[in-house]
């Protein structure tokens, strides 16, 4: 059965957004993807390059819609290989010009979540895999659609062994009251932390796996990845892939229920308490069969090469 989903992404910071938009075009028995919503310093470039992977993959036909730029209630700094220009815009590492060819929707992204979340009731999935501030305000600005939502499924994050840990993941950290307001809204949530996904990241082998791919949309993710490691000297990791992956199939991740509390006070801030609930309605992921998962992802992620 196709799950309707939207997609809430930072695409073009780390390359995993990207590995994710593609995983999820790859599994078209699984998804109706009804749009993708972009966030985070510079949500139009974002957009752009979301529907360029949109386009290289044959959906056109699916929105792109740009959303929040800044944070509820932060401030950000742009990453040491991003350029400023003189108005200071952030400029992405992996925008070209070329890139302002590719049309977007005028809609506002966060205007979108609500009448989609409207127009099908108790249907759609948001997964959020970039910090949740598009998410958060449209509960904020229309708190009827809590109801109404099906699941947000999130990367974010972290859980260890005992009952809560402090860690400060990136997407809470970008915007810690965003998190607050999405973790702590009773709405059903499906959880994969940090501490999951890290297990994801890519051996030389299971890299080289990557490059070797083909098709139109795999060749244009592999420039941007190959950019991306440049800049950050690092192996990447499939962090957003794994929330998606457990819509897809039971037998990649285990989840437990939990609550998720996000403090904001001083050091805290941007931290996420995880104690164990046998009663919440928030589902996180507590464990993972990688070789099964990653297996898959290179399978699909190959699929038309020549």
């Amino acid at each position: 059965m196709m799950q309707k989903i939207i997609l809430d992404t930072d695409i073009a910071d780390d390359i995993d957004d990207a590995f994710a938009l593609n995983y999820i075009l790859q599994n078209p028995d699984a998804f109706d993807l009804l749009g993708v919503v972009t966030t985070f310093k510079n949500p139009l470039e974002r957009a752009r390059i979301a529907k360029k992977i949109l386009r290289l993959c044959g959906k056109e036909n699916v929105g792109v819609y740009v959303g929040s730029k800044n944070p509820l209630n932060a401030t950000f700094h742009p990453f040491h290989y991003e350029k400023v220009d003189e108005k200071g815009i952030i400029h992405l590492l992996s925008y070209k010009p070329e890139l302002e060819g590719e049309k977007v929707e005028l809609e506002n992204g966060v205007d979108f979540i609500i009448s989609t979340i409207k127009k099908y009731p108790h249907e759609v999935m948001l997964i959020g895999i970039g910090p949740l501030t598009n998410i958060a305000q449209a509960i904020l600005k229309d708190p009827s659609i809590k109801g109404l939502i099906k699941t947000i499924v999130v990367m974010g994050s972290f859980q260890f062994e005992g009952s809560c840990h402090q860690t400060k993941e990136w997407n809470v950290l970008v915007d810690p009251e965003a998190s607050k307001v999405v973790y702590e809204s009773g709405i059903p949530l499906r959880v994969v932390g940090g501490d999951i996904t890290c297990l994801s990241t890519l051996t030389q082998e299971e890299l080289d796996e990557v490059r070797s791919a083909r098709n139109p949309s795999a060749s244009y993710i592999n420039e941007m990845l190959e950019e991306w490691m440049r800049a950050n000297n690092r192996m990447p990791v499939l962090h957003d892939c794994l929330p998606i992956s457990s819509l897809v199939s039971d037998r990649y991740l285990k989840f437990k229920k939990v609550r998720v509390k996000i403090p904001l006070e001083k050091e805290a801030r941007g931290t996420s308490v995880i104690t164990f609930d046998s009663t919440s309605n928030t589902m996180m992921a507590c464990g993972f069969n990688r070789d099964l998962f990653i297996k898959d992802f290179l399978t699909l992620y190959k699929k038309g090469s020549i």
